[in-house]
């Protein structure tokens, strides 16, 4: 199972939801196995809204795999947050592109636009774990986990 998450794109309209699926589907993926949310402004909204798909899938057996850009970290936190049933689950990240140049790990202080995004995701992550709205996690024998101390 597949589950596409996001509402209107601020920068450009796209329905991010709807335009996965469709993407999915047009790469062959079987319509039946996609699930999506189109309704979300926000990372806490793309697992707020997706939670009772989440809840789907784990009823099914399946293990969760989070996919997000590489310096994406509050979607970790965010869907152990939100979800602490999930258990350890794996995620796959991307390179994202922003102002026509690639921001990979080794090129994004030199990306004024990757720069600041990855600056304020890391700010925004520290901030949250302090005030207690993220869970702290780690990685465990190649997996997400809630943090025990």
């Amino acid at each position: 199972m597949i589950i596409a998450t996001g509402g209107v794109n601020r920068h450009n309209g796209i329905i991010e939801g709807r335009e996965f699926r469709r993407l999915l589907i047009e790469r062959d993926v079987p319509d039946s196995v996609i699930r999506y949310e189109d309704q979300s402004a926000d990372t806490w909204q793309n697992v707020e809204f997706s939670r009772e798909l989440i809840r789907e899938a784990l009823s099914l057996g399946l293990q969760v795999t989070a996919v997000s850009k590489w310096y994406h970290r509050r979607a970790i936190h965010v869907l152990r947050t939100l979800l602490p049933e999930v258990g350890p689950f794996h995620a796959i990240s991307w390179e994202p592109m922003y102002a026509g140049e690639l921001v990979t790990r080794d090129r994004w202080p030199g990306i004024p636009d990757g720069r600041r995004r990855v600056i304020r995701e890391w700010e925004e992550v520290s901030r949250r774990l302090i005030d207690g709205s993220f869970q702290a996690v780690n990685i465990s024998d190649g997996a997400w986990t809630l943090s025990m101390g």
